[in-house]
Parts: C-alpha cells; sequence; structure tokens
C-alpha cells in the first residue's frame, strides 16, 4: 500500500484531494479561470455555426423561405465572417460564459 495521495494509491479520491490540498486555492482559481477563457474562445464561434445550420434545417422543414442558405459549416462562417468580421463569429460568447456556470 502506497503514502496517500500517490500515484500508486489505490484510492483516487486521495491522489485528487492531497492534489487540491498542496495547490493553492488562488492557484486552481487561477487556472480554472484560463481554462474557461480558453474553452469560451474555441468553443464559441463553432457554437454559433452549429445553431445557424440546426436553424437552417428547421427553416427548410418549416418551408420558410427567408432562411440563409449555408453550404455547411465552413461556408456558414465564411458568410458569417463576411457579414460582420470576427466579432459576427462570437457574437453570443457572454452567454456561452454564463450558461458554462
Amino acid at each position: 500500500m502506497g503514502n496517500i495521495g500517490s500515484l500508486n494509491s489505490p484510492c483516487p479520491l486521495c491522489f485528487v484531494l492531497n492534489c487540491i490540498l498542496l495547490d493553492s486555492l488562488p492557484q486552481l482559481f487561477f487556472a480554472g479561470s484560463i481554462a474557461g477563457v480558453m474553452n469560451a474562445i474555441v468553443v464559441t464561434p463553432i457554437e454559433r455555426v452549429k445553431c445557424l445550420l440546426q436553424a437552417q434545417q428547421a427553416a427548410k422543414r418549416n418551408k420558410n423561405v427567408s432562411a440563409t442558405d449555408y453550404n455547411g459549416s465552413f461556408d456558414c462562417a465564411r458568410q458569417l465572417y463576411k457579414k460582420g468580421g470576427i466579432q459576427n463569429l462570437f457574437r453570443g460568447t457572454c452567454v456561452t460564459v454564463l450558461r458554462g456556470k
């Protein structure tokens, strides 16, 4: 049987608790904040494209002719960028970050 919190410990919870106790709370908070911001930067444009493609599908099912026609995700991202620049791709970032909490 290894030391409590060692890699050889049979108890994974002991290892996690030991890591938390060894790191200071501000370090963990800072690391989590940076991870959350980086996640939002990567995920928001992808999620926006996904939502627009899903809305397009629903509009086609309901025979709504005013829906914008995208030919896949790259075309959707390209059209968003052409219409409003990088800000258009990141529209909804605040909602994504708040929803993740």
